[in-house]
């Protein structure tokens, strides 16, 4: 489970970056495709340096979920939108 969301983690952060998965894994030195395979037990080293590149720290990057967070800061931004839309509507029926 740990080395799933560690994988997933890394995808989704370097995909919103905007860069490329493979050469995200050789600028960390692991074989491109590595992070695409299931990774039972990837190293400490090979953790680390993804996190110290993806700018997050180690635990940040094995236990947090970073694109369900990313979801719900989008739902949440969404919400807010609306109300602020909603909010003019009622002040344009009331004047």
């Amino acid at each position: 489970m740990v080395a799933t969301r560690l994988t997933n983690n890394i995808r989704y952060l370097v995909k919103r970056s905007g860069g490329n998965l493979g050469e995200f894994e050789k600028s960390i030195g692991v074989s491109v495709g590595y992070f695409s395979r299931e990774i039972k037990y990837p190293s400490i080293w090979t953790m680390y340096s993804a996190a110290k590149k993806l700018g997050v720290n180690l635990q940040e990057l094995i236990e947090k979920d970073f694109e369900q967070e990313q979801t719900i800061q989008d739902l949440t931004d969404e919400i807010e939108q609306l109300q602020k839309r909603l909010n003019t509507m009622m002040k344009e029926m009331e004047g």
